[in-house]
């Protein structure tokens, strides 16, 4: 039984044991898959050291796998000792029965190439007896954070390199105690500190007056309770030996991840900067510049942030009236999710008088719009006077914007903030490693475009010479400090930059640091101090008006512009030294006493009308004012005098023109309406409105357009009413318009969004060009006629350049002649075809065309383009078309003719028969030159019309004339307008401006306006002078008119012909000669005969004097006689001075179709005639009679 029992006993010990090996084999399997999976690398040595397991990251990272039996790998310590196999972790492990642990070592794989460090750690395991059965190692890859280490170190070393070299870049760190930590080279510069001697020192007393260290001491603790470092600002620093400097800081505060702080300043010296300001303030002080609207919006505030000021940008820009800023805190405009931030960013800069800069959303009516506002305070005094600030939309960009990524390590931080350009380049192949933010500003490329290229591939230098001088000094070891040098942007523009730069060695790598700093704005001062005072000087003299700087004390003249001799007949010379009163120039001298009395109450005197005596006693109304000034610390008086005597003459007759505007209105030819823009109804019609639509004025009044119809289209009227809606302005657009009586018309509209009476109103001018339509159809007729003629001319017409030679036209006959296609020869000469045989032969014909020669039946040798030679004869004339000098040339096929004429002196037989034949060649020949005659009297028909539209482009020229005055003096007051903008935007920014500053650049902005409104409305009184000739050149309608009133109309267009010479035209008309004709014709012929005498009669003088009389001769005709004292016409050219193309200035600018124009719309137009006397330097004689009323039959269009 005891055995049964033992049996048992060993059975259940068995199962039991089976269990726990199971339980062990479950553990160990479940020990392999952890282990398997781990992302460290575990290996198990045995006692003699070799490997008995790894892991699957182990295997992987030593090659276990490989079958090469020798170790893959090498093992390096931190210091890159390469470690023998004794002194493994392991095998220190097993020697030492001792623990290793974060042993950090280098495994370089040589089967790989490659190198991995690993924090490793190695333990013995022991037996009971205290020997070692085995090693485990264990180890973790850390490559990537050794690697940021050694970036972060670099990092600190590159920024630290970069720092202490930036020669004009002071920076100082300092602690909470403010004891400085950091002091570079510059602060040395700056300050006159040495390096040694500040650091350990109190900030506050190194830089800092005694009366201002509490107060800097109590901001900087209460910054470091806020955690917020001050704004940029300028302030004067102390300099070692007591001298002071103007600063401007940015500050950084570097939170410590042992929770101290640090803060660092980046200083700028604007010593440089003051002097240029100081220098540029004093040439302004001599004379008010206009300035001129800005692109932005401008708002000032009070000292409490109410608006006081709003210009029309920001009203546009909030979408409200002055009237609904002025008063209102400018804070109330501001979206409600932008309160808070507007209102503490507000209040921070209102305490410390720094300028202000915002992005926020501004509300107008159910929307909201990003703006950025930049603000500058006004000083007064200490205190605040209130803020400037420009706005601009940045709706679009905020869209767009991405989140601006913000700097990991402290030193990078205070690397991008620097305001200079920083650039880390290989010293060895110039390749960028870095750059920073300022750098894009600067040229235009972003760090992507840049790392990894060189200057020299970037284009960056505009001038080769300067890099090649950097490099040449930076081998040589010299410093390479503040060099200034033309930089060329991304977008191809240049800039003026200050280049420094020093070489340093980092991580065993040559690198070269550099600094570029943009001083454009520092040349533009500069370039504006030398442009200022060459401007004013030119200015001074230029004025129109007299400009006197007088003596404040004594009144005696020292100095005065060119106007004074013109204005009173007084030289400078007379005038210099002396007073007003000793050259006797005051008409009344109680005006003199008022000028006085004037400026001793109020400063100044503004536009007083006062008497001045010329020194020939004349007496002229002038507009006297005055202004004191100190000039070079004395002080003077500066009158400025302007003749305003036309002025005075012409105010009655200004008047008096605006009684007539009523009775003008309504006689004008066009329709003109005044329509209410909101609802459409017509507000006035004047009676032209009649004749043009049918419907009298009483008829339109008080109704739409679409009620009446007038629109054919319906559609043309909704595109004309968005257009005037998005541009204010509609102009000369064509439509079609249906009468009161159903038929259908051409016509023309223009219309303008105006003001009246504080309503809203469309103006248009309705004009009928149906005439004009039919006209311009039939002159597309004719043309086509006319390109019919040329291709169907029995011979080829050649048109080409007569500077080059290269053929502008050609027909179809060409082909025929040289057997190549004419598309293919369009473009190129002759001679670059290879058509011309006998160069020689192609040399004299060109050379007799430039000379203005006639070149007829020159025979000309031709190389087809088969190689076959044809004889040619070649006859050309040289013209000019549009502008272009060109020569028409006929090219006749005679190879037939000439081998006939061989024949005819080789056989001397049947003589009959070939003079028959050789009359039948002639009479065909005849018969072509008849066709070609045909065709040419077509173009001579096509180049009257040209001449016709000649005078009407004369016309617009003198127009464009007479307005370049007004609109050109309308541009110098915008651009100088423009620049004294940008620089109130710069004082404003950099938070220099004033409250005086503002004031001054609102009055110059007022007077601004005041001139361009003034130049304006001359342009405008010009347009409405010349209207009425303008419609009447470019229309040939029938009407009723004065003769007295065309004639001195067309004269007037003549002014500015006659402007730029010294002839003179003297009219003498009699009133109330009424002709029912044709004034535009009429009009034509004047013009033609003025022209022909300033052209031709008086081509030798130097004075010339035209006598345009007018008179009636009968009861029904009147007479025309247009005399000049011109060199006259020789009698023996008078029979053809009315022929088509006779011109004595033939090459010259003369047509030859002047004259014959005149004839044929006097005889046929006009149903007139015209006589002409003439003899050599007596002058010529035109004497024109037509009827009071045109013949029934007579045509504006000249058509033969």
């Amino acid at each position: 039984m005891s055995e049964e029992m033992s049996r048992q006993a060993l059975q259940e010990e068995l199962a039991s044991a089976k269990a726990r090996l199971q339980e062990l084999e479950a553990r160990a399997r479940q020990y392999d898959v952890t282990l398997q999976t781990l992302a460290a690398g575990v290996v198990v040595h045995g006692p003699d050291g070799k490997i008995r397991s790894a892991n699957q990251q182990a295997r992987t990272t030593l090659g276990l796998d490989q079958a090469s039996p020798a170790p893959q790998w090498e093992l390096r310590d931190v210091n890159g000792t390469l470690l023998t196999r004794e002194e493994y972790p392991a095998s220190v492990a097993l020697r030492s029965k001792q623990a290793l642990t974060n042993c950090e070592i280098e495994v370089y794989r040589r089967d790989l190439g490659r190198s991995q460090w690993f924090n490793t750690n190695a333990a013995p395991v022991l037996n009971a007896q205290g020997d070692v059965e085995e090693v485990v190692v264990t180890f973790i890859d850390i490559s990537q954070t050794r690697a940021a280490v050694d970036a972060l170190k670099i990092s600190e070393h590159r920024f630290r390199s970069i720092l202490d070299n930036a020669h004009n870049i002071a920076v100082q760190g300092y602690d909470q105690q403010r004891r400085v930590i950091y002091w570079n080279q510059a602060s040395e510069s700056f300050y006159g500190y040495p390096s040694d001697e500040a650091l350990g020192q109190k900030i506050e007393e190194l830089l800092l007056p005694a009366p201002e260290r509490a107060e800097f001491i109590e901001n900087f603790d209460d910054m470091l309770k806020h955690d917020m470092p001050p704004a940029p600002s300028e302030y004067v620093a102390t300099r070692k030996d007591g001298s002071h400097i103007d600063i401007y800081s940015n500050q950084v505060l570097i939170n410590l991840p042992d929770g101290s702080r640090e803060m660092y300043c980046i200083d700028l010296d604007l010593t440089e900067t003051r002097d240029l300001e100081q220098e540029l303030a004093r040439y302004y002080s001599r004379f008010r510049a206009i300035s001129e609207t800005s692109a932005l919006g401008v708002f000032a505030t009070d000292a409490q942030g109410q608006i006081s000021y709003a210009n029309v940008n920001f009203q546009k820009l909030t979408n409200r009236a002055a009237s609904e800023l002025l008063g209102k805190p400018w804070l109330s405009l501001v979206h409600e999710a932008d309160q808070h931030f507007a209102h503490s960013s507000w209040q921070q800069a209102k305490d410390s008088m720094t300028t202000l800069t915002l992005e926020l959303r501004v509300t107008a009516g159910d929307s909201a719009y990003w703006l950025r506002l930049n603000g500058a305070p006004l000083r007064d005094g200490r205190d605040s006077g209130g803020y400037v600030m420009t706005v601009e939309d940045i709706s679009q960009r905020k869209e767009m914007e991405k989140a601006i990524r913000e700097s990991e390590e402290k030193f990078s931080r205070v690397y991008q903030t620097l305001p200079d350009a920083l650039v880390i380049t290989n010293l060895a192949n110039g390749e960028i490693l870095d750059v920073n933010r300022q750098w894009e500003l600067v040229t235009g490329y972003s760090p992507a475009e840049s790392i990894g290229r060189t200057t020299f591939s970037l284009d960056i230098w505009a001038n080769p010479e300067d890099p090649a001088s950097v490099v040449a000094d930076i081998r040589a070891g010299r410093e390479v400090l503040m060099r200034e040098f033309l930089a060329r942007t991304k977008h191809g523009s240049l800039t003026w930059c200050e280049y420094s730069a020093v070489p340093i060695e980092l991580g065993g790598e040559q690198l070269l640091i550099s600094v570029l700093r943009d001083i454009t704005d520092r040349w533009t001062i500069a370039t504006a101090l030398r442009d200022s005072e060459e401007k004013f000087s030119k200015a001074f003299h230029l004025m129109p008006d007299l400009v006197v700087f007088t003596d404040y004390e004594t009144g005696r003249y020292l100095d005065m512009n060119d106007q004074l001799l013109p204005l009173l007949g007084i030289s400078r010379e007379e005038a210099l030294g002396k007073t007003s009163e000793e050259l006797g120039i005051w008409a009344d001298t109680t005006q003199r006493d008022l000028v006085i009395e004037t400026l001793s109450e109020y400063s100044e005197v503004r536009l007083l009308e006062v008497q001045l005596l010329r020194k020939d006693q004349q007496i002229i109304w002038c507009e006297y004012s005055a202004i004191p000034c100190e000039l070079g610390g004395k002080r003077m008086l500066m009158s400025i005098v302007r003749d305003i005597t036309d002025r005075k003459s012409i105010a009655q007759a200004l008047h008096d023109s605006e009684q007539k505007f009523a009775t003008v209105y309504q006689m004008l030819p066009d329709a003109l309406g005044i329509t209410d823009l909101q609802t459409g109804l017509i507000i006035d019609a004047n009676k032209a409105w009649l004749n043009i639509t049918g419907y009298g004025p009483e008829e339109c009044i008080g109704k739409r357009t679409k009620d009446l119809g007038v629109w054919a289209y319906p559609e043309d009227r909704k595109q004309l009413i968005s257009d005037l809606k998005k541009n204010g302005v509609v102009t000369h657009r064509e439509f079609l318009v249906r009468k009161k009586d159903g038929s259908l018309s051409w016509s023309e509209i223009s219309g303008v969004i105006a003001t009246l009476s504080g309503r809203q109103v469309l103006i248009w001018v309705l004009r009928d060009i149906h005439a004009r339509w039919e006209i311009a159809q039939a002159l597309r007729h004719s043309e086509e006629k006319l390109s019919k003629a040329f291709h169907l001319l029995p011979d080829t017409l050649m048109l080409s350049d007569l500077a080059t030679g290269a053929i502008v036209d050609l027909n179809e006959r060409w082909d025929e002649i040289t057997g190549m296609n004419r598309q293919r020869a369009i473009g190129h000469s002759l001679i670059e075809l290879g058509l011309i045989v006998h160069p020689e032969e192609w040399q004299i014909i060109t050379e007799r065309l430039n000379q203005n020669n006639e070149v007829r039946n020159q025979i000309l040798k031709l190389r087809r383009e088969d190689q076959q030679i044809v004889e040619v004869e070649y006859s050309g004339v040289p013209i000019e078309v549009q502008g272009q000098k060109v020569a028409m040339a006929i090219l006749r096929d005679v190879t037939e003719k000439q081998q006939i004429e061989v024949e005819l002196r080789d056989l001397n037989v049947n003589l009959e028969y070939r003079v028959q034949t050789r009359t039948a060649e002639l009479e065909s020949a005849n018969s072509e030159l008849q066709s070609t005659l045909h065709t040419l009297q077509l173009a001579q028909n096509e180049l009257v019309r040209a001449e016709r539209l000649a005078s009407l482009g004369s016309l617009v020229a003198g127009v464009a004339h007479e307005l370049n005055t007004p609109i050109g003096n309308s541009v110098t007051v915008a651009s100088t307008l423009q620049e004294k903008t940008r620089e109130f935007n710069r004082d404003m920014e950099s938070g220099t401006l004033k409250k005086s500053g503002l004031l001054s650049y609102i009055d110059t902005a007022s007077t601004a306006s005041d001139l361009l409104m003034r130049n304006l409305q001359q342009a405008r009184e010009l347009i409405a002078s010349f209207k009425q000739v303008a419609v009447d050149q470019t229309s040939e309608k029938r009407r009723r008119f004065d003769l007295k009133e065309v004639i001195e109309e067309v004269v007037s267009t003549l002014h500015p012909m006659l402007k730029k010479s010294p002839h003179q035209i003297h009219l003498q008309l009699d009133s109330g000669i009424q002709l029912d004709s044709f004034p535009g014709p009429l009009g034509q012929v004047v013009t033609n005969l003025v022209n022909n005498a300033v052209i031709h009669a008086f081509e030798t003088q130097s004075h010339g004097e035209i006598i345009i009389e007018a008179y009636a001769a009968g009861d029904d005709t009147a007479e025309i006689q247009i005399q000049d004292n011109g060199s006259g016409i020789p009698q023996h050219h008078l029979p053809r001075i009315f022929d088509p193309f006779f011109t004595t200035r033939l090459g010259k600018g003369g047509s030859g179709l002047g004259l014959h124009i005149v004839y044929s719309i006097v005889t046929r137009v006009l149903g007139g005639k015209i006589q002409v006397k003439s003899r050599p330097s007596a002058g010529t004689l035109f004497t024109i009679q037509i009827p009071l009323v045109a013949p029934a039959t007579a045509k504006p269009e000249i058509n033969e």
